[in-house]
């Protein structure tokens, strides 16, 4: 079982590094296909005539100037890998980027992003972050800025709360976990729950992903509903993991996409790549 495509986004030269030292680690380890991904922006402007020619032409330099770059690094760090790379430029329209991203990326097994802070606030990466998760099709790493992982996937953290998106995301991991190390599963149980309903699933679980080959440390805990994003990246930094695979919850969602408490919680605050599904 592996991965066969991988789609890397790289809207900034910021965020190459980090999610290129990822993608190339995945590509080479599953022997994928890799492609490297940058949306050129669209001038965000309705009436084009009010803007001065010289603005527009030092806007379009700029675009131009940025993909090339980034197809650049991309192409200097892929060249000697053992894997298939493709670079590709796909040209800003009337679309939202994360529709554009998401069409690519439901093409794909994975999509590998940087992981960017503010999820909540309107017109930030962040947004396009949370937009990207709740739409997307494919799960989703999402790659701290902060600094490249040295290893990645090797002790897998597993939060699982026996939903529909956590469910998603753990198996969306599965070409990553049967390669790791050691893997914890961690239910956590918020005090409005039975904890009769809990018991026995959890080890369900542990039980088919032991037929996939995966053996897993199962762990339970309580929780407040508001402390659960904190308790996670508790027990998760002092196992030492290096991934979180988790569900993306949303809460009222009719108009726009938004963030659950611990789903914003963790993107706040990870340290450690996250794998995530809605």
């Amino acid at each position: 079982m592996a991965y066969q495509t991988l789609l890397a986004h790289f809207p900034l030269e910021e965020d190459v590094d980090a999610v290129l030292g990822v993608a190339t680690t995945l590509a080479e380890r599953h022997s994928a296909h890799l492609l490297g991904l940058h949306v050129v922006p669209r001038l965000d402007t309705v009436h084009y005539y009010e803007v001065p020619v010289s603005v527009l032409r030092e806007f379009e330099s700029h675009r131009r100037t940025l993909a090339e770059r980034l197809g650049e690094r991309f192409a200097e760090g892929t060249r000697t890998r053992d894997f298939v790379a493709d670079w590709r430029v796909v040209q800003g329209d009337d679309r939202p980027l994360e529709r554009m991203l998401i069409e690519v990326g439901n093409t794909t097994d994975l999509i590998v992003v940087a992981l960017t802070r503010e999820p909540g606030r309107r017109g930030s990466r962040g947004e396009l972050t949370g937009r990207l998760l709740g739409g997307s099709g494919r799960p989703v790493l999402l790659v701290p800025p902060e600094r490249a992982p040295d290893t990645l996937g090797t002790r897998v953290f597993l939060a699982w709360d026996g939903q529909r998106a956590a469910t998603r995301a753990l198996f969306g991991a599965l070409p990553l976990l049967v390669r790791a190390d050691a893997v914890r599963l961690q239910r956590i149980n918020t005090p409005a729950r039975d904890r009769r309903h809990a018991l026995g699933a959890t080890e369900q679980l542990a039980a088919t992903l032991s037929r996939h080959g995966v053996e897993v440390e199962l762990f339970h805990a309580d929780a407040r509903e508001g402390d659960i994003g904190r308790e996670l990246l508790g027990f998760a930094v002092d196992w030492g993991a290096d991934l979180i695979v988790s569900g993306c919850q949303e809460q009222g969602a009719v108009r726009e996409f938004l963030l659950g408490s611990t789903t914003r919680h963790l993107l706040e605050h990870t340290t450690v790549p996250m794998l995530m599904s809605h």
